[in-house]
């Protein structure tokens, strides 16, 4: 647990902003966003602004919950150096994108909502990686 105490906070904390900025973008209708909700059958006009509002409010609690596990992770691990770090942010990304794909499969999702849902986390994970990394 000591190395808990170990862990640059603020390394985390641009981890964080990075995958909040990721995700809005991600999700948004510059990039994925049309599609990802066509893909779920939701109209845009349907998403109540307290809805969106919290989620966005889970979203962020479980982003603080994620790069500090892997920040932590990452300290067990003894990584030293940045592409160690976005080697193992691009493992647990890839971990996650595959329960994702176990998921979608017996949810009957389609191949463009899996991508999409799958891709985010891989990359937000390796580019948190590659920041804490930075500074481990």
């Amino acid at each position: 647990m000591e190395n808990l105490l170990q862990v640059n906070y603020l390394a985390v904390l641009l981890a964080i902003a990075v995958n909040q900025v990721i995700g809005a973008l991600w999700y948004s209708p510059i990039l994925f966003g049309k599609v990802w909700m066509k893909e779920l059958g939701i109209a845009p006009d349907s998403i109540a602004k307290t809805d969106a509002q919290r989620s966005m409010l889970l979203a962020f609690i479980y982003s603080i919950l994620n790069f500090l596990l892997l920040a932590y992770f990452i300290q067990v691990v003894e990584t030293k150096c940045p592409a160690k770090g976005l080697m193992v942010g691009f493992f647990l990304g890839l971990f996650s994108a595959i329960q994702i794909g176990i998921n979608a499969t017996f949810e009957s999702k389609s191949m463009k909502l899996f991508l999409i849902n799958a891709l985010y986390p891989l990359l937000s994970y390796s580019l948190g990686g590659l920041i804490i990394g930075v500074w481990n």
